[in-house]
């Protein structure tokens, strides 16, 4: 029986922990994780290998979509919520790392906001996020997911209502994405003075996020929270994220960090790895990785 997170085999180097990006990536356009994904994660678990999941949401709602089996896989594991600024063990709702916004960085964003027409999203530290002004497919893109709450702006012209809750994020919502873009570049200053990084996911959302808090550095705290140099080397990987996804990715090559690549080995849809390997999905990226016979690089971070 292999020990948590360690598998060894005699002359192969492989992976003891793999982070993952959930929507769209690990799950399916319903939330759900497919058959196969399941398949991978037996087999992690089979090989004492981590797997991570790592997303943008909150805690509650990322074990939401680790039911029965799925659940019980990850056991001994850990969670990166909130883009990796809270570190959860799993089965464990109090965080062990957190990060959030000002009261006053988040005024000055949500009257932004207002002003601009734009749907957004308040993510607060108790895991739940209030929605103002959603359309209706907006409304239908969150209906599975827990800790939703449905505001109108008209009715709070300020964040009084959140008094006593700690606002860890915002996102405004556009489909446009390449009028999303466009707002993220003329807000860059804005970003820079109020002390926040900005980012995009799902092709609808840009988020406002504390500096220097996103994925690949909360993957690196938890390498270094685990005391594990061969996990805080190149034996981790992240699977799925798009480069527009994190744009601070290799802006620091700390530990867990040290190749400092944007490129994941996978991006969404693609047919081929960067080898010109035909592939179906991150699943069987993540079933050769795991191979104790052919272990392929992930470059995730």
């Amino acid at each position: 029986m292999c020990p948590p997170h360690f598998f060894q085999a005699k002359g192969v180097r492989v992976y003891r922990l793999v982070a993952s990006d959930m929507d769209e990536t690990f799950l399916d356009s319903n939330h759900a994780i497919p058959p196969a994904n399941l398949r991978a994660l037996r087999r992690m678990r089979e090989l004492g290998v981590l797997f991570v999941p790592s997303s943008g949401r909150w805690y509650s709602s990322i074990m939401d979509n680790f039911p029965g089996e799925a659940r019980e896989l990850l056991e001994g594991s850990y969670v990166l919520s909130y883009n990796g600024g809270f570190i959860n063990r799993v089965g464990d709702p109090e965080p062990l790392t957190t990060c959030g916004l000002s009261r006053a960085c988040a005024e000055e964003l949500y009257a932004r906001g207002r002003e601009l027409g734009l749907a957004m999203h308040i993510n607060v530290a108790d895991g739940h996020v209030f929605v103002p002004d959603a359309d209706d497919d907006e409304r239908a893109y969150l209906a599975s997911i827990s800790g939703v709450t449905h505001v109108n702006s008209k009715d709070h012209p300020d964040l009084s209502f959140l008094e006593g809750r700690d606002i860890v994020k915002i996102l405004y919502v556009n489909r446009d994405f390449d009028a999303l873009q466009e707002l993220g570049a003329s807000l860059a200053p804005v970003a820079e003075r109020l002390g926040v990084e900005i980012t995009f996911s799902s092709k609808r959302y840009l988020e406002f996020m504390p500096a220097g808090v996103n994925k690949g550095t909360g993957l690196a705290r938890l390498a270094e929270m685990l005391e594990d140099p061969p996990i805080r080397g190149h034996r981790g990987g992240r699977l799925g994220q798009r480069p527009f996804d994190d744009p601070s990715c290799g802006a620091g090559r700390g530990r867990g960090q040290r190749h400092g690549r944007c490129a994941p080995l996978l991006r969404r849809g693609a047919r081929h790895d960067r080898h010109g390997r035909r592939i179906r999905g991150a699943r069987r990226a993540v079933l050769g990785t795991l191979s104790p016979f052919a272990p392929l690089p992930i470059w995730g971070l």
